[in-house]
């Protein structure tokens, strides 16, 4: 589909059998690098013409793929080194904070998510997704059952957590369709500093009203945004998995409370 690969406009003129009336159909293509140097396609168009597109696998062309019909685009990347080894250390640090609080997770990759009432093919596809609790009892269970089985699950069940960790001006409004999906919990990733100096933003989702910035995870007990940063900084200078798991331990368990407690009594959202 080489519209996805460059600038410009294009109009296309099809005829409707049932009625022989002629529509034009408009749509829009940009490329661009993000703040991480990975390189983002974008196509944007109305809702009917994304909905026939979502038909083309674009996922053997491109590593994270986006259509969402609602919003009328279509963005397919191709990620830099810095954005895959952020995206691992975040996925390893909530794996091992949750190991650490004592909670049962699971994560996914090039994992696309949408409504039981959304078009098939479309769907959102972050850079990681978590699911936690009871959710991950039923995802092993389907595991048992089979490849049909995990596919079926994971299409009827919303991530409790995703992440994002390269965020360009397509992403606006993202993290409404996020909480219209069924996702409880969106973290937003941005370097500050050094390749692995992270902010952390974490917003509350719910599909019935806008996403709420909060400075503590409702996914993983308690977590503070300030934690998981520290914790990515120092994942990402251990060498070996213990010392990885070591060091995310210290950070959750033993400032846990305290940092809680003094982000709580400063922060009004």
């Amino acid at each position: 589909m080489m519209i996805a690969y460059c600038s410009g406009r294009r109009t296309h003129k099809n005829e409707r059998e049932n009625d022989g009336e002629k529509n034009a159909m408009t749509m829009s293509a940009t490329c661009h690098k993000g703040p991480l140097g990975s390189t983002f396609y974008a196509l944007q168009a109305d809702s009917e013409t994304v909905v026939r597109l979502a038909s083309i696998d674009w996922s053997r062309e491109f590593s994270r793929v986006c259509i969402d019909h609602v919003r009328g685009l279509i963005v397919c990347m191709s990620p830099s080194w810095h954005h895959e080894k952020l995206g691992k250390l975040i996925e390893d640090v909530v794996d091992q904070a949750s190991d650490a609080l004592g909670q049962f997770s699971e994560s996914f990759r090039a994992t696309r998510y949408r409504a039981p009432s959304d078009p098939p093919g479309t769907g959102l596809e972050p850079d990681c997704s978590f699911i936690v609790g009871d959710k991950v009892e039923g995802y092993l269970d389907a595991l048992k059952a089979g490849e049909a089985a995990v596919d079926d699950y994971l299409e009827r069940t919303p991530p409790d957590l995703v992440v994002e960790v390269e965020l360009t001006h397509f992403d606006r409004g993202k993290a409404m369709r996020y909480g219209q999906i069924g996702v409880r919990e969106f973290w937003q990733v941005r370097v500050v500093g050094e390749p692995t100096e992270v902010s952390i933003e974490i917003l509350q989702l719910d599909p019935r009203k806008p996403p709420e910035p909060v400075r503590t995870s409702q996914i993983l007990s308690g977590l503070t945004s300030r934690q998981v940063a520290e914790a990515v900084a120092a994942v990402s200078t251990a060498r070996t998995r213990s010392a990885r798991t070591e060091a995310v331990s210290n950070i959750v368990l033993g400032k846990g409370a305290m940092r809680v407690q003094e982000e709580q009594e400063c922060y009004s959202p």
